[in-house]
């Protein structure tokens, strides 16, 4: 399930769950609204479709992502300590 939370007023920023005895795991994103175009193609999500067409080729050419995290994500092992 999905819910969208407003943030625009201070005093109803809260987050309240009750959960069951098997408990249960929440996943929250926060960001500002940009206003912008999207364009999304697959996992790629840029503001344009040349955005996206210039992503592409350069993942299929080995040069996306331009920086490489300094730990393995493929190893749930390896995660970052936070």
């Amino acid at each position: 399930q999905a819910a969208l939370l407003e943030a625009g007023d201070d005093a109803r920023r809260e987050l309240h769950l009750t959960v069951g005895a098997q408990g249960a795991r929440a996943l929250i994103f926060a960001g500002k609204k940009l206003r912008e175009p999207i364009a999304w193609h697959g996992p790629f999500v840029m503001s344009t479709d040349t955005e996206i067409r210039t992503t592409i080729a350069e993942y299929q050419s080995g040069a996306f992502p331009p920086k490489r995290v300094p730990w393995d994500y493929k190893r749930i092992a390896a995660r970052p300590q936070l």
